[in-house]
């Protein structure tokens, strides 16, 4: 397995915690225009908007997603390649301002909004080991990010993005290799988009002894060879967790859930259906970091998007 499972277990909760709280986000909005439209009529309106789209549009909103990504990357490697870290911190900290902002724009006004986004962009830029309150503006950038994009986006549609960037995720890491030089270059950096707990890792290390430093071992059992453990290794190490593996799955679930509360569904039982899609793709997550090998890069969105899959199937059937 990749990580002990006291660092499997939070980073689960990390990633359901991430969904669940988007997906108040984003009912949380829905809440605040209804306050100034009557309920029939804003389910009306957003009706209109939200199907009525035609398959040239969402190709080409996707289409500008998976380019933007696309050359994102290109940028990254290039600062890599240069070396170019105050650039990309820079680039990030910016990117942190403004998805926070939005989060918080939904729950206060903008000024505090943008007096906490600000707060939070200190913070993840600074190399300080702020874990908790890192993870926390992680949390809010996501949910700035997939409630800018879930909205545009029905589920199906949704779901076909997830498909392609699977693809692009299962080629960037085991083809071409690309998004594990991007990970290594944010860590560097200390300004990684994504989930990154530090960590001390104990190992058992044996240690052949000799004549002289036996100590009270018989000296039959030196002459055999035998080993004998006597020190523990400890090794820094880190656990991550991209932040495109939260996002894209919040953005699918954002969906589903605006989807399912505007055609047959109250909104608390569309919350509640949609977050037992996001546990059914913690539970991916799970399996993904338990099955993995220590030290090796795994695509998650493939494991994710086959959760969706069947967690979506299983709602719909239920229902």
């Amino acid at each position: 397995m990749k990580h002990s499972y006291s660092i499997v277990g939070l980073l689960c909760m990390i990633f359901f915690f991430a969904q669940v709280f988007g997906l108040f986000s984003a009912s949380y909005s829905f809440n605040l225009v209804e306050i100034n439209q009557s309920s029939d009529s804003l389910k009306q309106d957003e009706a209109q908007e939200f199907f009525g789209r035609t398959i040239k549009e969402n190709i080409y909103f996707i289409t500008a997603i998976t380019t933007g990504i696309i050359i994102a990357s290109i940028i990254i490697l290039i600062l890599n390649r240069f070396n170019k870290q105050r650039i990309w911190r820079i680039w990030y900290g910016f990117a942190v301002l403004f998805c926070v902002y939005i989060t918080l724009s939904i729950f206060f006004n903008r000024s505090i909004a943008l007096s906490f986004a600000l707060i939070a962009m200190m913070i993840k830029l600074s190399k300080r080991h702020l874990y908790l309150l890192k993870i926390i503006i992680e949390i809010l950038i996501y949910t700035g990010i997939a409630i800018i994009f879930s909205f545009n986006l029905t589920p199906f549609w949704a779901f076909i993005l997830l498909l392609i960037i699977s693809i692009y995720d299962y080629l960037a890491v085991f083809k071409l290799k690309h998004m594990i030089t991007i990970a290594e270059f944010q860590k560097k950096t200390g300004a990684f988009s994504g989930i990154m707990i530090g960590y001390k890792d104990k190992k058992e290390m044996t240690k052949d002894y000799t004549k002289e430093d036996s100590g009270i071992k018989k000296d039959e059992e030196i002459k055999k060879g035998k080993r004998y453990k006597n020190e523990r290794e400890i090794r820094e190490k880190t656990a991550i967790l991209g932040g495109g593996d939260i996002v894209f799955p919040l953005i699918y679930n954002i969906s589903f859930f605006q989807w399912a509360s505007l055609l047959f569904l109250s909104e608390s039982l569309a919350f509640l259906a949609t977050s037992i899609i996001a546990l059914i793709q913690t539970l991916s997550i799970f399996l993904l970091l338990i099955l993995g090998k220590q030290n090796k890069y795994y695509p998650a969105m493939p494991f994710l998007t086959a959760s969706t899959f069947l967690g979506s199937i299983l709602i719909l059937a239920l229902i």
